[in-house]
């Protein structure tokens, strides 16, 4: 728009606040137990001059992210700075950076994380959410029941899961626990502590379970898979329903125990189901009538 200063025409731009950042992603390489290393994608200035970001966090997966930024997301400050000459800096004061650290998380919970940036004209809308696992550690998901049946007489059930990853590897060492199903309500992993014979805890490692291509979904994936029967067992019975849960075990410790792999929406979801009769062989109408 024109103006006039002194009787000379000027021109006013009116400047913009940044744009719409993408997710921050996390830095696998750079986490720690209990602490991650959020990284993005800056976005692009249009001349404007940088000032900052923002990152908003949850105080775990399934809760609201907060309303006001985390002061304590610290960033190094300067784009190319080496060793003693990388000063940590408050994010919103860091216009180059790439990336902050948090600390004192819950070691293998899950965060909800948004970022925006600041220019000289303001803030930028907030990014869409990531969820991301607390630290360099395991993080277990939920297992879930692919298969139930009879092959000797006996319950056997076999059970899938995504693995785990431990700073870019995937985690070959995992307990998974089986309880008999009650209620996808009930008690935690981590606080069932169920009667004597009503759920146990098997150790597994890399020579125990098997690396199978997941097809179930519209993207097929790598997933590991065991089966547990009456040898591991003995407690466990045709045409019960049963519901697992997993926890990730690598070099930085042990993961918290993943939620329990139960469904009350999917019919037949858990059950360790007998296969069905072998069916007659059939007759003619005429030798019923």
């Amino acid at each position: 728009a024109a103006g006039f200063q002194d009787g000379v025409p000027v021109e006013a731009v009116a400047g913009a606040a940044p744009p719409q950042m993408p997710p921050p992603r996390l830095d696998a390489a750079r986490s720690q137990r209990g602490a991650v290393q959020l990284t993005w994608a800056t976005p692009p200035t249009s001349g404007a001059q940088m000032v900052g970001f923002e990152v908003f966090r949850s105080d775990g997966a399934y809760g609201e992210v907060a309303g006001e930024p985390d002061a304590t997301c610290r960033a190094m400050y300067g784009a190319d700075c080496v060793g003693a000459e990388c000063k940590a800096s408050e994010l919103h004061r860091a216009p180059f950076a790439t990336g902050c650290s948090l600390v004192g998380l819950t070691p293998g919970a899950e965060y909800r994380f948004r970022v925006r940036a600041l220019n000289e004209h303001g803030a930028g809308p907030l990014s869409d959410v990531a969820v991301i696992p607390a630290g360099g550690g395991p993080f277990a998901r939920a297992p879930v029941h692919v298969a139930g049946g009879d092959p000797d007489g006996d319950c056997e059930m076999t059970w899938q899961w995504l693995p785990a990853m431990d700073r870019g590897r995937a985690v070959d060492e995992y307990t998974l626990k089986i309880k008999e199903f009650v209620s996808c309500d009930d008690a935690s992993p981590a606080e069932s502590a169920s009667a004597a014979g009503e759920e146990i805890e098997i150790a597994l490692d890399s020579s125990d379970i098997t690396w199978v291509l997941n097809m179930s979904s519209s993207i097929s994936h790598w997933a590991l898979q065991y089966t547990v029967n009456t040898s591991h067992w003995p407690n466990l019975t045709l045409g019960v329903r049963y519901k697992a849960a997993l926890r990730a075990i690598s070099s930085l410790g042990s993961s918290a125990w993943s939620e329990w792999s139960c469904s009350d929406d999917l019919p037949g979801y858990g059950f360790c189901m007998s296969h069905p009769d072998r069916p007659a062989p059939p007759r003619r109408a005429s030798d019923v009538l």
